[in-house]
């Protein structure tokens, strides 16, 4: 075949090719276009040769040019647009060609045309959806470290652009607090392997203002399973942690005050009987100690605290004279005496503490075998903070003075408690008492 011949051949098959053709100079002007190239884009061939690349594709010729000079063929997948506004999905081929030109074939994909539309218009749905939420949605393809997407919130929030987000991954944690930084970018790598991640961080905004971050992500599959995305949202959630904040101060503030009022009422008592001064405070650091050695809980701990700093409260309605009598009461006074822990339980009965204070003040003189007061309750029938507050009651009491003796001493005290040891006092309470006073855990009474 001569040249002649080859050039009506090749023409030939330029002009019938089923694929869209053209070729277009180094700045993508198109110079040829064939038929079909003409129908798939609804141009005729005079008003295309008026036109280039980027009036029909998203990218420019110089910037495809670019990409040829590297790769020399190059295939690409996009939408390509149609003359009265509609879009269509093609594959297009483009090749350099040794005069510095660009060919290109463009062949129409019918059937991702269908999904790519529908999936540009739910993409369209969910940004119109986004754009009026207040928190950032964000898509993340976990291969490459890059936003697919993020919700014009983000912009709000963390007051930086969105373009410099998606031209660098990790922009956003520029903002991040210095004391969180580096948890979060822990957390954020193990996410890229995970899909998943949630945290609660904070940002220094551009204004310098401080904003609380809830951040939670969730991990997404492609067809055959394997990892590829991960899709999230971030929350403004400084008005809750505000608010969280002002509820712990209150909660400190209200316990401080309930320790304070505790206190008051413990010395209201103890102004009665000078002799008694600061033993309720005295049983009350004992009692947390065998307590904390008990293992019991912090909250059990915290009631029995409580409890043994008002143990002796219904004191306050016993006889002045029968308090400081110098000698041994008669058994009718000592029943008197007795009463003063129904007074106790009667007084503060009504107080709605988290702790069953009022039932540990009226036991606090119970005995596991029965033979202590006002109920003649046994073994487990008495509450713990009662059993552990009658071993440390009696400690105090028998190392103290007292108006109708001197003190007995830290010695006697401990083989009393040990001497009735399973029979007045519960056994594990005693034994841990003891066992603060051998490892000297404990120097109250040093």
């Amino acid at each position: 075949m001569d040249c002649k011949g080859s050039e009506k051949y090749y023409r030939s098959v330029f002009e019938q090719s089923p694929e869209g053709i053209f070729i277009a100079d180094a700045d993508g002007h198109f110079l040829l276009v064939n038929p079909r190239f003409c129908d798939m884009l609804g141009y005729s061939k005079e008003e295309l040769l008026q036109m280039g690349i980027s009036d029909i594709y998203n990218e420019s010729g110089m910037d495809l040019k670019v990409q040829l000079n590297e790769k020399k063929v190059i295939r690409l997948e996009h939408f390509m647009k149609r003359k009265h506004g509609t879009s269509f999905y093609a594959q297009l081929n483009l090749k350099l060609l040794d005069d510095g030109c660009m060919q290109g074939i463009a062949h129409e994909i019918k059937m991702r045309t269908e999904l790519m539309l529908q999936l540009h218009e739910n993409q369209q749905r969910f940004q119109q959806l986004t754009s009026h939420i207040r928190d950032v949605f964000f898509l993340i393809d976990l291969s490459t470290a890059k936003f697919l997407y993020i919700s014009p919130s983000y912009e709000e929030i963390w007051q930086q652009s969105i373009d410099d987000l998606m031209k660098d991954p990790t922009a956003w944690m520029a903002s991040i607090h210095p004391d969180d930084q580096e948890q979060v970018k822990q957390l954020y790598i193990q996410h890229l392997h995970t899909g998943k991640l949630e945290a609660n961080y904070r940002i220094v905004r551009s204004d310098s203002t401080t904003r609380w971050i809830h951040a939670r992500t969730f991990p997404i599959y492609d067809e055959h399973q394997l990892l590829c995305r991960s899709a999230g949202v971030a929350e403004d959630i400084t008005e809750h942690m505000q608010m969280m904040q002002e509820r712990l101060e209150y909660a400190e503030y209200m316990e401080r005050s309930l320790h304070d009022t505790i206190v008051a009422i413990s010395r209201a008592g103890e102004y009665r009987d000078a002799y008694t001064a600061g033993h309720q405070s005295n049983v009350a650091y004992l009692s947390g100690a065998i307590a904390h050695e008990l293992k019991l809980s912090k909250n059990t701990i915290e009631g029995l605290k409580v409890a043994a700093q008002i143990h002796d409260l219904g004191k306050i309605g016993i006889p002045i004279g029968l308090l400081m009598k110098p000698v041994k009461l008669s058994s009718i006074e000592f029943e008197l005496i007795k009463t003063h822990v129904q007074i106790g339980y009667d007084i503060i009965k009504d107080i709605h503490f988290p702790w069953p204070v009022a039932e540990t003040v009226l036991q606090h003189h119970e005995r596991i075998n029965g033979s202590g007061y006002p109920r003649g309750l046994k073994g487990d029938s008495i509450n713990i903070e009662a059993r552990v507050l009658a071993v440390a009651d009696t400690i105090d009491a028998m190392s103290s003075h007292r108006p109708y003796r001197a003190a007995l001493g830290l010695t006697a005290a401990r083989s009393e408690i040990k001497k009735w040891r399973g029979i007045l006092f519960d056994p594990a309470v005693v034994d841990a008492c003891e066992k603060l006073f051998l490892e000297k855990k404990i120097t109250l009474y040093s």
